[in-house]
């Protein structure tokens, strides 16, 4: 692979999105540097690596088109050389993601580690509404940052949703609802998890990207995913908290995410024992009992 810096792939990315997006009419002669917003320094220096040619020049103008080995370089191969493992976060303490959540050992286990091998490893919660689910992916979000994406599985059926990933290029994929997911999404995901490609239509030609991707998803039920998607996860149910442990999860969520004191956590923690399972009814009372007071933010938002 050429020795591009981030800077210059990310120059050649707008590139292949301007040729990609715009009718080939509408620059027949080719493109010039204020259309695609790269500096002409920088074309120039792609020109000397054979990833862009010159086709049309005056004294005002000087046109330009992709070569074949620019597009090679954006669509085909990963931006990273092969023997580059992807850092992790390293401010972050990995020994302490998932604290905020009781019990489930060998599941942080797996997260923690599987992570952070060389190639990918999808993991797949199931189980009913109201349990740790999403928390696990809140707090993968919050260790891994801009290089985890997040999706709903009941809200991606819109244009460009692949296209933004195949131009963010995530690292991991936190997918919840994924048993809501349209069979057209779902068939996409599949493709992405068992060949590591994004394979999409663009003008007047198919583009077809390299991406290694973790996945990491939730789901309520699975008797309707299909075999073929399930086979590509690690499946693991998740069991409701028992009174100890809801206690325990409400007390750690509140005092480390919503800034509330232990005292005033321990009272919504005993409180919520019996009228709900969701951490996220803990969440919604701990903001407005700043307001109104613990019992009755129960009272409006719990009953």
């Amino acid at each position: 692979m050429p020795d591009l810096t981030e800077k210059d792939l990310e120059a050649l990315r707008k590139i292949l999105h301007f040729e990609d997006t715009h009718p080939k009419e509408n620059w027949f002669l080719g493109w010039e540097w204020h259309q695609v917003g790269v500096m002409q320094a920088t074309i120039n220096k792609f020109i000397t690596m054979d990833l862009v040619a010159r086709t049309f020049s005056s004294r005002s103008t000087k046109a330009h088109q992709l070569t074949e080995r620019g597009r090679a370089v954006i669509e085909h191969q990963d931006i990273l050389p092969d023997n580059h493992v992807v850092d992790t976060p390293a401010e972050y303490d990995f020994d302490s993601m998932f604290n905020d959540i009781i019990g489930y050992e060998d599941l942080k286990e797996l997260l923690r580690e599987g992570l952070q091998t060389e190639k990918p490893i999808h993991v797949l919660l199931v189980g009913p509404p109201s349990l740790a689910k999403t928390m696990f992916l809140l707090d993968i979000e919050r260790a891994w940052g801009d290089i985890a994406m997040w999706l709903i599985g009941s809200g991606t059926s819109r244009a460009g949703l692949w296209d933004a990933i195949a131009d963010k290029r995530p690292r991991i994929l936190l997918i919840d609802e994924l048993d809501k997911m349209s069979a057209t999404d779902t068939a996409a995901l599949l493709s992405l998890l068992e060949k590591g490609r994004i394979v999409r239509t663009k003008v007047h030609r198919q583009i077809d990207i390299k991406l290694d991707v973790w996945a990491i998803a939730c789901a309520n039920r699975i008797y309707k995913m299909s075999p073929e998607l399930l086979s590509r996860f690690k499946v693991y149910s998740i069991t409701e908290y028992n009174a100890t442990e809801f206690r325990n999860v409400v007390m750690g969520t509140l005092v480390t995410h919503e800034g509330i004191t232990e005292k005033d956590a321990a009272e919504i923690a005993l409180r919520l024992v019996g009228r709900t399972h969701d951490v996220r009814d803990a969440a919604r009372v701990a903001r407005l009992s700043k307001r109104v007071g613990v019992k009755r933010a129960i009272e409006l938002l719990v009953g």
